[in-house]
């Protein structure tokens, strides 16, 4: 185990059960040759701050170990000294002050590690710290319980059978517990053929098997950041480094001090692993318990008490700002950065924790991206180019003001750029300054399954093996039986040929299917801002279920409206009544609808 405290913060630290502790290199009272087998064991437990001398001359050999003080060496050989555990006796303060403050000790601490770490329950914790325990002399089978208790050694428990003589004399509760500390060499008879369960521990006895247990134990400690964490491994972040460790199933994961909290660790959390002989026993994470996780770039961010940064997300187009929490960690690289090393465009995973951020991971940054695809362009609170990658993951990167465009080898703007051409990326400072983008033609025909009608329009065709979805824009050219169109002329199940640019649509033609030629209904609804209206309608015959079509006129007054009330003058479509008879000649879509190119209005 690692010297834990230097001769000078021994000195300092020298307060405790034993009365005026004093470390020293050697004891007068130990050049006896009496202790001869103990003196090499408590020296060395002297220099690891376990056991400390009255004086500089005075170790007391003799002298009988209380409960209490052979708690406080437990406490210590399992770390209450190392300062990788800082975080962990802060918890074991905070979990179990309340239940140990009536007892009025001044080590307390020491005695709530124990308890974190499950060495002792409460239950067991009445017994030894009631006025009738504490300050006894700890019997020697009471010792084989401490000593497996520290080794962490209840659960390997056995009813192996004992050879001393005495074995009869040791409590049944103990024999288990002594029949551990032999195995593992901690104690040993007082002869070949005894134990004597009920003899009581002396200073020199105590600080020789705890010595033992140390060596056995040899306790190292690795602290860092939570890179990921399983049942059976976990892999932490030391210096930029990620190094993994194997988790046996004996192994103790608490996050927060609670054992049952372990799906709350997250990526970034402080970790402390205690490391028994090179083997992972115990996994303490500390974190803040969070909330939510959300996406995004940074637009802007406001240095102060506290931080703000604003960020962008797929739930907030137009940018949320965000207070940091005190606490906050923000990482790069799998190292911390302050709060000035986050950048303006940087793609960030935020942490909420009650309200605040209390995490922040800095996506990659580059200065070149390649092999990615436009995907779109965003214009506020920044403007910026929209990329997607071909497993479909998006980013979005802010354009420097004097960003330059080049296309098929072409000088070429921002408006130029087609969804789906493919790019390549210069940034500086964290901004695109140059875009590259090519472009390839195509064709498809099919069948029209979806129309989007929105500020990114897209179509859907199947082209009787598969469906495809793309984009148009204004620059699309739609005819529709020969005739120039928009995207509303468009209806499902249309035949179509597409000619595309990347995935954008520059030409669609169409073909419609006539299916009836005359109609003969009455009137339900108009409405002339949209040009259709809805007409309870058969064949012209007049047989059949009426059916609820929506008829449509054709665009620039291109549907003949006569009035047979009105000795066949015209009307608009928007004097249409409703209850009205009319009989309509045109083409039935293929998605149901109608497109009338005469509407005759009857008499009664």
């Amino acid at each position: 185990m690692r010297k834990i405290i230097s001769l000078l913060l021994i000195a300092v630290m020298a307060v405790s059960s034993l009365g005026m502790a004093v470390y020293a290199s050697s004891f007068a009272d130990l050049e006896d040759s009496q202790w001869d087998w103990a003196r090499e064991a408590i020296e060395a437990m002297t220099e690891q701050g376990v056991v400390a001398g009255y004086s500089a001359t005075e170790f007391g050999p003799a002298d009988g170990v209380t409960t209490l003080q052979a708690m406080l060496f437990m406490s210590r050989i399992i770390g209450f000294y190392e300062p990788e555990n800082e975080e962990v006796l802060a918890k074991a303060d905070e979990l179990y002050g309340d239940f140990l403050a009536p007892y009025g000790l001044n080590n307390q601490s020491e005695i709530a590690l124990l308890m974190y770490y499950d060495i002792f329950s409460e239950k067991e914790l009445k017994t030894y710290l009631s006025s009738s325990e504490i300050n006894k002399v700890l019997k020697r089978h009471e010792a084989a319980i401490f000593l497996t208790k520290t080794a962490g050694g209840e659960k390997d428990l056995q009813d192996n059978v004992l050879s001393f003589e005495d074995a009869d004399t040791i409590p049944e509760p103990s024999k288990k517990y002594v029949a551990y500390v032999v195995d593992k060499g901690y104690m040993v008879g007082v002869s070949d053929t005894a134990f004597d369960a009920n003899g009581d521990v002396n200073r020199a006895q105590m600080a020789t098997m705890m010595n033992r247990v140390i060596d056995d134990l040899n306790i190292t400690y690795v602290t860092g950041d939570i890179e990921s964490v399983s049942s059976t491994s976990v892999s932490v972040t030391v210096n930029g480094i990620v190094k993994p460790y194997k988790i046996k199933e004996d192994a103790e994961i608490r996050f927060n001090g609670s054992e049952n909290a372990a799906s709350k660790i997250a990526k970034g959390d402080s970790v402390v692993l205690k490391l028994f002989n090179g083997s992972v026993r115990y996994v303490d994470v500390f974190g803040l318990e969070v909330d939510s996780v959300t996406e995004g770039y940074v637009t802007s961010k406001k240095g102060g008490n506290p931080n703000k940064v604003t960020v962008i997300t797929a739930d907030s187009a137009n940018g949320t700002t965000y207070t940091l929490a005190d606490n906050c960690k923000i990482y790069y690289n799998k190292k911390t950065v302050k709060f000035d090393e986050l950048l303006i465009g940087d793609n960030v995973s935020i942490s909420f924790a009650n309200g605040e951020i209390a995490k922040i991971e800095i996506g990659q940054r580059t200065d070149k991206v390649t092999s990615v695809e436009y995907a779109g362009v965003v214009y506020e609170p920044e403007m910026g180019i929209i990329t997607e990658t071909s497993s479909g993951v998006q980013r979005t990167y802010l354009l420097d003001n004097k960003v330059t465009v080049r296309k098929n080898s072409k000088n070429a703007e921002l408006k130029d750029l087609l969804i789906g051409d493919n790019l390549s990326l210069t940034l500086t400072n964290n901004k695109v300054t140059a875009i590259t983008a090519t472009s390839t033609k195509s064709s498809t025909s099919g069948t029209i399954e979806e129309i989007v009608i929105s500020s990114t329009p897209t179509i859907t065709v199947n082209n009787g093996k598969s469906s495809s979805s793309f984009a148009l824009n204004n620059a699309t050219e739609i005819t529709v039986d020969g005739e120039t169109g928009d995207i509303y002329d468009l209806r499902l199940g249309y035949m179509v040929d597409v000619s595309l640019e990347s995935d954008t649509v520059t030409k669609i033609t169409t073909k419609v299917v006539q299916s009836t030629n005359t109609l003969l209904g009455t009137v339900d609804v108009v409405n002339s801002t949209y040009g259709f209206m809805y007409v309870y309608a058969t064949d012209a015959t007049g047989a059949g279920t009426p059916e609820r079509i929506q008829v449509f006129t054709k665009k620039n007054n291109g549907t003949k409206i006569i009035d047979n009330k009105n000795d066949s003058n015209s009307r608009e479509l928007k004097k249409i009544l409703s209850g009205e008879t009319v009989l309509m000649t045109g083409v039935k879509q293929a998605d149901g609808t109608f497109e009338a190119s005469t509407i005759i209005i009857l008499a009664d």
